[in-house]
């Protein structure tokens, strides 16, 4: 709520206007203002069971530190539960802001209506432009888009007027690539089989994108998570890497199904956890616990993932001169995201650099072992279609 001061008191007060309350009742939903008490507001809330969080407008984000306390508390808390989030003017700002994106002066905005230019499909709603009120001096400027958002409007100027959440679009994207997935056979064993494990893909993407806790979502990630690496082992036995007569391919299969998978994983987790914790600003306990298991984690793979390299180029000569570089560079990403996790993240004296900026970090290099990935598949094509033609020449001369 807004933080105001009543003539000749000197006490501040949280206020609220009545048309919240008259159109939230025409909506049959029942308000609960929440006093701007920090991060006491989630304790007061969860009681409730809030079915939506509304940020309402106000003043700028950063003039009242106990309002922006409180409203970032219970984004936090309304991420964590799966409950849906509504930011209004400061209150879409306020999301923007704490999910990694910027903020800068705006002029023109301040008791004057201006045109909002609708796109991604709000058009259909409101039309292609539509004049609106406004009363705040800071905006949401083109490039200071929070990665997890997208913009749905925009002013005259290119100023963000509305957002919305981006991962709808990223787990339809992601359900369309699963079903374009097609068999590597054609026995109709192998076609039954590799359908059905897809459709079960499919079927658990699609319960993970309809759950609203975001505690949940993450639990059914992780189990579709472990169903796509079986996924990939079906691939690559039905394909018959890695069942293949030299050991130097089964090796590679190896990695390519099991041991990668398991990098990348790991990894993964740091990511999400250390993105997290910077969204938040603090290191609450539960994160601190997961990222210092993790750290010894990687500490424990290094030495295996090591030897399981060594042992899979070391019996080519051709692999490992087309592949070593790659795999050092993969190998080295465990140690370098090792110490961002322990320098940035546990050890860190604050967390105040946009979460985004640690994303792309731990990113860059998980990417080295998906270049790997595509190094290895790469260098079995060469070497399988070279395989091809030496038998099918030796068949040539057979006839």
């Amino acid at each position: 709520m807004r933080v105001t001061q009543a003539d000749g008191y000197v006490e501040p007060r949280d206020s609220i206007s009545q048309d919240w309350s008259t159109l939230l009742l025409s909506w049959d939903i029942s308000p609960l203002p929440v006093p701007n008490i920090g991060s006491a507001a989630v304790d007061y809330v969860r009681e409730f069971e809030p079915s939506l969080l509304i940020l309402s407008g106000g003043e700028d984000v950063g003039i009242v530190p106990k309002r922006d306390a409180t409203e970032t508390a219970l984004l936090a808390f309304a991420m964590d539960h799966g409950v849906p989030v509504l930011g209004v003017c400061r209150g879409m700002q306020l999301i923007n802001s704490r999910l990694g994106g910027s903020l800068d002066a705006v002029a023109g905005h301040v008791a004057t209506p201006h045109d909002v230019i609708f796109a991604d499909g709000w058009e259909k709603h409101y039309g292609q432009v539509a004049s609106v009120n406004s009363y705040h001096s800071i905006a949401v400027p083109a490039d200071g888009v929070a990665p997890p958002l997208r913009a749905t409007a925009t002013d005259t100027a290119g100023n963000v007027e509305a957002l919305q959440t981006r991962l709808n679009r990223v787990e339809s994207e992601l359900t369309a690539q699963l079903q374009a997935l097609a068999p590597v056979g054609d026995a109709p064993e192998q076609v039954a089989e590799f359908n059905a494990r897809r459709d079960e893909l499919v079927a658990g993407l699609r319960a993970a994108q309809a759950e609203q806790s975001l505690q949940s979502k993450a639990a059914m990630a992780e189990t579709l998570l472990g169903q796509s690496q079986v996924m990939i082992k079906l691939v690559a036995g039905q394909s018959g890497l890695s069942q293949d007569l030299e050991r130097e391919v089964r090796q590679l299969a190896e990695l390519l199904t099991t041991v990668t998978p398991a990098i990348s994983a790991s990894l993964g987790e740091g990511r999400a956890v250390g993105s997290y914790t910077f969204g938040q600003g603090y290191l609450n306990s539960d994160a601190s616990n997961t990222l210092d298991n993790l750290v010894l984690e990687l500490e424990k793979q290094q030495a295996q993932y090591a030897a399981q390299l060594q042992d899979a180029l070391g019996a080519s000569q051709a692999a490992r001169a087309r592949l070593d570089a790659f795999a050092t560079a993969s190998r080295e990403s465990l140690q370098a995201s090792s110490d961002i996790l322990q320098d940035e993240v546990i050890m860190a004296d604050a967390l105040d650099q946009p979460w985004e900026q640690f994303y792309e970090r731990i990113s860059a290099e998980m990417a080295k072992t998906y270049e790997l990935n595509d190094a290895i598949l790469a260098f079995l094509d060469v070497e399988l279609a070279e395989r091809l033609e030496q038998k099918r020449l030796l068949m040539t001369l057979l006839l």
